[in-house]
Protein backbone atom coordinates (compact mmCIF):
# COMPACT_ATOMS: atom_id res chain seq x y z
CA UNK A 1 0.00 0.00 0.00
CA UNK A 2 1.60 3.66 -1.16
CA UNK A 3 1.18 5.46 2.07
CA UNK A 4 2.39 8.84 0.30
CA UNK A 5 -1.36 9.22 -0.87
CA UNK A 6 -2.66 9.88 2.67
CA UNK A 7 0.40 12.53 3.30
CA UNK A 8 -2.06 16.20 2.60
CA UNK A 9 -1.16 19.75 3.77
CA UNK A 10 -4.01 21.46 5.45
CA UNK A 11 -3.80 25.25 5.08
CA UNK A 12 -4.73 26.50 8.10
CA UNK A 13 -6.26 30.09 7.99
CA UNK A 14 -7.22 32.65 10.33
CA UNK A 15 -11.17 32.22 11.53
CA UNK A 16 -11.61 35.64 11.38
CA UNK A 17 -10.20 37.42 8.84
CA UNK A 18 -8.95 34.52 6.62
CA UNK A 19 -5.82 35.02 6.60
CA UNK A 20 -2.72 32.38 6.25
CA UNK A 21 -0.09 34.15 8.03
CA UNK A 22 0.25 33.02 11.64
CA UNK A 23 2.58 33.39 14.47
CA UNK A 24 3.03 30.61 16.76
CA UNK A 25 6.08 30.23 19.31
CA UNK A 26 8.81 27.97 18.44
CA UNK A 27 8.71 27.00 22.06
CA UNK A 28 5.81 25.30 23.15
CA UNK A 29 2.57 24.26 20.99
CA UNK A 30 0.30 24.93 23.82
CA UNK A 31 1.18 28.86 23.14
CA UNK A 32 -1.20 31.03 21.71
CA UNK A 33 -1.46 31.67 17.63
CA UNK A 34 -1.43 35.18 16.38
CA UNK A 35 -2.98 36.25 13.62
CA UNK A 36 -0.11 38.19 11.15
CA UNK A 37 -3.56 40.48 9.94
CA UNK A 38 -6.10 41.01 11.90
CA UNK A 39 -3.97 40.24 15.51
CA UNK A 40 -6.74 37.70 16.58
CA UNK A 41 -5.01 35.20 19.46
CA UNK A 42 -6.31 31.92 19.68
CA UNK A 43 -5.02 28.32 20.64
CA UNK A 44 -4.49 25.75 18.30
CA UNK A 45 -7.58 24.13 19.18
CA UNK A 46 -9.75 27.05 18.20
CA UNK A 47 -7.17 27.50 15.15
CA UNK A 48 -8.01 23.93 14.36
CA UNK A 49 -12.18 24.46 15.15
CA UNK A 50 -12.13 27.27 12.97
CA UNK A 51 -10.42 25.12 10.08
CA UNK A 52 -12.98 21.92 11.18
CA UNK A 53 -15.06 22.72 7.50
CA UNK A 54 -11.01 22.59 5.44
CA UNK A 55 -9.57 19.69 7.27
CA UNK A 56 -12.88 17.59 7.01
CA UNK A 57 -13.05 18.42 3.15
CA UNK A 58 -9.41 16.80 3.22
CA UNK A 59 -10.25 13.80 5.10
CA UNK A 60 -12.98 12.96 2.61
CA UNK A 61 -11.38 13.55 -0.31
CA UNK A 62 -8.63 11.32 0.63
CA UNK A 63 -11.51 8.97 1.49
CA UNK A 64 -12.13 8.49 -2.11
Amino acid sequence: MDMNKFNRTVQLVCPSCGCAELHEPLENNNDIITCASCGRAMSRVELEDGNSESISATIDEMAK
